[in-house]
């Protein structure tokens, strides 16, 4: 639903505040300063006008609306709810306004109570507040793109027609509601002799517990299975009825195995039922469909790619060998009669077998031997290989290697590049958190300490506790620079010892989730990857940002990173969403919170008595507790006397990074050179000879740094074969 309201937003011709450090509160075109319910009932022309900052437009009447949008969420069924939409003059002449009016409606259920049936106007300064009423009658499907439009006709030279758009679903009281993802699965192809597996994810998005009675196959033209879930063993799914908690959903695994089962090729079709206490579908079907293949005749496989090539060789003496591995893919015994090479060939690539031919080789396993080079003469020499077998196609093999005069080589290696992590802090600034906002600025040099010894490529952000719209700066980067790096300690530090001073400091919100959520969603990531020197250079609703159009927190989330998120609070979140709710978000974002991909720690109150210290005191916090315990992070009391332990794990990141290098060719040992990016590296290395292979100490003076090159000298050993 995001990006459909962005494409709003974009239609209605709506500028947001700039996305710079700099950013003014100057509004152009249809402002918007609100996008929550705006309370209490119909004003006169009063001062409050003004009360959101935006600019007055002498000359002309200028229409400015709050909320830009109206989000009824979701409201029961034969109830009603009312939001209410602001309409200021925030012009220099009168503002006058023609009857509003609902435009294209797919409900009947949306109207305006108490919207005036004649013109009516409203001086400079002055403003009206218009009630529109959803109460849903009947029941209809959850839509994610508005039920209806607020239409208003103005003077405004501007903006003389603008459709507000309203949104809102409708549902049973006290009513589970089962959506079952994918509704059909296609397992695919499936091997014959193989097997294919498959998910189906339960999801209740009821408002009251969904209680699952069975979930089996029926009807089915093969043995599709439900496998049994790990966290109810032994039996096939959780033991008897189980229940899903509203936003909550379970996965369920199946599967189709033709090695269990005599199965002849083609398709196959079957229905997994799910029966539940779902009063509007108490039984839902997700039809499965597989085909098996046909059997694979006699298909004995070469799978070591061709051509295999030698490094150079010296002349007289033998390369490393090579194996080589043949797959035997088909139904049936597969007999290696003969290998030979092309006519000439076997001095110089000379092969050793396990043992004497034939050799058989099983349906589905593999068999190896070896070639090696002994090159005579200083150019390339090349081979063909041939592997002959009862019943099967022959497979060929491609040679090659070059002999030198000379018994230097010299290899390059590539180090991976830094991984990436993003690491968005969420912090209370209420004058409450002074002695911990002073704690935190002091430790976190034990943060960027961690960072930089993880080698890692990092965005630093921090935004405050507060997704009140009313507030510019909400879930909005409020450093300078806006996304900060290694380099930006004391940047950081400065922000968050300030963070009283900062605007909306005083705002009693405590939700800490949300403005995550804000922070890390569209519009405020969204980056158009378009130059521009003004705001006026780039498309509604973004703004010029260090040279881009995109906005407020644009360029700090990057779709490969890592993302990390710290909360720091004396009060436990206070968001309107559930706390799954948040963790799917990170899902949806990152990927599953069991994988490194999204972590998130916490210094919040103690649970579950909160804790104390002299001049800090912080309240339970059992949302912000879940969620980290629900991605693996770690959380700390904010009453302890030191952060660095917290700070520390924050910035570890555990990274891959080469600290073996396997050699082309046997080295002499006592000729190896070493140079990162071309300068010799002496000590903290070691030469394996078992793996033929380099190998670095991770934590000595010539552990390869990300990105780096790995050069490597040495004297070729002179083997007999």
């Amino acid at each position: 639903m995001v990006a459909l309201r962005l494409l709003l937003v974009a239609a209605l011709a709506v500028r947001v505040a700039a996305c710079s450090d700099d950013a003014g509160s100057g509004l152009a075109g249809l402002d918007v300063t609100s996008t929550r319910d705006v309370a209490g009932e119909a004003d006169s022309g009063e001062a409050d006008a003004f009360d959101a900052g935006v600019d007055v437009h002498p000359g002309k009447p200028h229409l400015v609306l709050e909320p830009i949008e109206i989000d009824f969420e979701w409201v029961l069924l034969g109830e009603t709810a009312v939001r209410q939409l602001k309409l200021t003059n925030a012009g220099g002449l009168t503002l006058t306004v023609q009857p509003p009016t609902i435009v294209f409606a797919t409900t009947p259920f949306v109207d305006l109570p108490d919207a005036p049936d004649d013109l009516f106007t409203i001086v400079p300064g002055g403003n009206v507040r218009l009630k529109v009423r959803f109460a849903p009658a009947a029941l209809f499907p959850p839509r994610n793109d508005p039920i209806a439009f607020v239409r208003l006709t103005t003077n405004d030279p501007d903006t003389p027609q603008v459709d507000v758009p309203v949104f809102g679903r409708t549902t049973e009281a006290t009513s589970p509601d089962l959506r079952v993802e994918p509704s059909t699965l296609d397992l695919g192809t499936i091997p014959y002799g193989g097997s294919a597996y498959g998910k189906v994810t339960l999801w209740n998005q009821g408002e009251r517990d969904l209680n699952i009675t069975a979930v089996a196959f029926e009807a089915s033209e093969a043995a599709f299975e439900v496998l049994a879930d790990p966290a109810f063993p032994p039996t096939l799914v959780p033991p008897g009825p189980f229940a899903l908690p509203p936003g909550g959903h379970h996965a369920v695994d199946v599967r189709l195995d033709t090695a269990t089962q005599i199965l002849d090729p083609g398709a196959y079709t079957g229905a997994l039922a799910i029966e539940s206490d779902d009063p509007n579908e108490p039984k839902k079907g997700v039809p499965v469909t597989a085909l098996v293949a046909l059997p694979i005749p006699c298909q004995l496989m070469l799978t070591t790619p061709s051509p295999v090539e030698f490094d150079a060789t010296t002349i007289g003496c033998h390369a490393l060998r090579r194996t080589i591995r043949l797959e035997n893919r088909g139904d049936d015994l597969a007999r290696v009669e003969e290998i030979r090479l092309k006519q000439g060939c076997a001095p110089i690539f000379p092969f050793y077998l396990p043992s004497a031919l034939p050799a058989d080789v099983p349906a589905g396993s593999s068999w190896t031997f070896e070639v090696g080079f002994a090159p005579v003469i200083d150019e390339v020499s090349t081979c063909l290989l041939t592997v002959r077998s009862t019943g099967c196609a022959d497979q060929f093999l491609g040679l090659a290697g070059t002999g030198t005069v000379t018994s230097t080589s010299v290899e390059t290696f590539q180090q991976r590049p830094a991984p990436q992590v993003d690491v968005l802090l969420v912090v209370d600034g209420s004058a409450s958190m002074l002695p911990a906002l002073a704690r935190l600025a002091d430790d976190l040099p034990a943060l960027f300490e961690a960072l930089t010894d993880s080698k890692v490529d990092a965005h630093l952000g921090l935004v405050a506790e507060d997704a009140d719209p009313a507030c510019p700066q909400a879930a909005t980067l409020l450093t300078t620079p806006r996304v900060l790096g290694l380099a930006d300690a004391g940047a950081l530090a400065a922000a968050v010892a300030g963070m009283a001073l900062a605007p909306c400091a005083a705002s009693e919100a405590e939700d800490g989730l949300e403005a995550m959520r804000q922070a890390l969603s569209h519009p405020k990531v969204t980056d158009l990857g378009i130059g521009c020197a003004t705001d006026g250079d780039c498309p509604l609703p973004y703004a010029c940002v260090d040279g881009g159009c995109g906005g407020t927190n644009c360029r700090f989330l990057r779709p490969e990173a890592a993302l990390r998120v710290l909360f720091v609070s004396d009060d436990d979140d206070a968001s309107e969403g559930s706390v799954p709710e948040y963790v799917a978000f990170l899902e949806a974002l990152k990927g599953p919170v069991s994988t490194d991909r999204v972590d998130v720690f916490s210094l919040v109150g103690d649970v579950p008595g909160g804790c104390h210290t002299e001049g800090l005191e912080a309240a339970p916090a059992p949302r912000y507790t879940a969620v980290v315990e629900a991605t693996g992070g770690a959380t700390a009391s904010l009453c302890s006397s030191d952060y660095r332990g917290t700070l520390a794990a924050l910035g570890t990141v555990l990274a891959p990074f080469h600290t073996v290098f396997v050699l082309a060719a046997e080295p002499e040992p006592e000729t190896l050179q070493v140079s990162l990016d071309g300068v010799s590296c002496v000590g903290g290395w070691w030469y394996d000879a078992f793996s033929n292979a380099l190998v670095f100490d991770p934590h000595g003076p010539c552990m390869p740094p990300p990105a780096s090159t790995v050069g490597v000298q040495y004297e070729r050993l002179c083997t007999g074969g």
